[in-house]
């Protein structure tokens, strides 16, 4: 398994960004591999999951928030359009322009792409594998959220 972390530079975020409509398009939300500070592994029937739950997320999508914080000035924006690509769950992220954060968080976007990323926090059991390993696994997802340490 890749247990490698994608950020969203790996896939040259400069050319995703449409600064006019504040839109990323295919950022990785969740890779295969272990999920780093959760001693969980996340597989493909992860990625299934996640993408199942998030086919039932109200539109515009699901929600974006800033640092695993709660309320409703965290949310600063949906992301959309979520798919499995190989081995990550990937989407389109929609930045609120008139959010109090937008300006700092689409800089950063830009010019630190490596050093930030999306974490997703979602409700589930752990099932324990046959090869002594936890896996993630996914009833429902809460938010996708941008954090400085994915």
């Amino acid at each position: 398994m890749n247990e490698e972390l994608t950020y969203f530079n790996q896939i040259d975020a400069a050319e995703r960004i449409d600064d006019k409509n504040g839109v990323i398009s295919g950022v990785s939300l969740i890779t295969m591999g272990n999920a780093k500070g959760h001693n969980l592994v996340v597989d493909e029937k992860t990625l299934s999951q996640l993408s199942e739950s998030l086919k039932n997320t109200k539109p515009p999508g699901i929600k974006a928030k800033l640092n695993h914080r709660s309320g409703v000035e965290a949310v600063f924006g949906f992301i959309n359009n979520v798919r499995v690509d190989g081995m990550k769950l990937i989407g389109d992220l929609h930045m609120l322009q008139n959010h109090r954060d937008y300006d700092q968080t689409m800089e950063q976007l830009k010019t630190m792409p490596g050093q930030i990323g999306l974490s997703v926090a979602f409700q589930g059991d752990k099932e324990q594998g046959s090869d002594g390993k936890v896996y993630a696994r996914c009833k429902n997802i809460v938010s996708v959220d941008l954090v400085s340490d994915p």
